[in-house]
């Protein structure tokens, strides 16, 4: 298990840019649905314009996680950073299995719900299945990190135990 971790985290740090670069095209096209399907639908769009846009940025959340690849395994991992990469991490779920989940191709054209056309259902669940992929690879790449991080403290508490006997 050490070995894959070690492999699979020497793989991540020489493509880190082409794994940050899947995880913005993915995180945009999901972040494309999510406004056309349900900024108008739903209170999202009153609830962006009363805070002057500040709560839109919670729609490109997401983005954050193409920083992850970027983050070295050298570094300590602590429980803050963590929890705010689970937090992403889970925003990007929720709204991935929302999109799977939501059958209906209504694209609203007015808050009142009136004027409609339809959307594309393959693209949809395209996104939605991206928005998982990103999800599941951020979780991935973490446990690769802390694992790494640990074997790498390990194999310098037993040099400094070799070095001193």
């Amino acid at each position: 298990m050490k070995r894959f971790v070690l492999k699979g985290n020497k793989i991540c740090e020489s493509s880190k840019y082409a794994i940050a670069s899947i995880f913005f095209i993915f995180a945009s096209s999901g972040v494309v649905q999510i406004i056309s399907y349900y900024l108008l639908e739903s209170g999202l769009f009153w609830i962006i314009i009363f805070t002057a846009g500040i709560a839109g940025l919670i729609l490109f959340i997401p983005h954050g996680l193409c920083l992850l690849p970027f983050f070295t395994h050298k570094k300590k991992w602590h429980i803050v950073k963590i929890y705010i990469w689970c937090i992403m991490i889970g925003l990007s779920m929720w709204w991935g299995i929302g999109l799977i989940m939501d059958r209906s191709t209504k694209i609203y054209t007015d808050e009142g719900g009136v004027g409609y056309y339809y959307g594309s259902l393959i693209e949809k669940q395209f996104s939605g299945y991206a928005y998982v992929a990103v999800a599941v690879l951020s979780m991935m790449l973490i446990v690769m990190k802390k694992v790494a991080n640990k074997n790498d403290e390990t194999e310098t508490v037993d040099n400094i135990m070799r070095t001193h006997s």
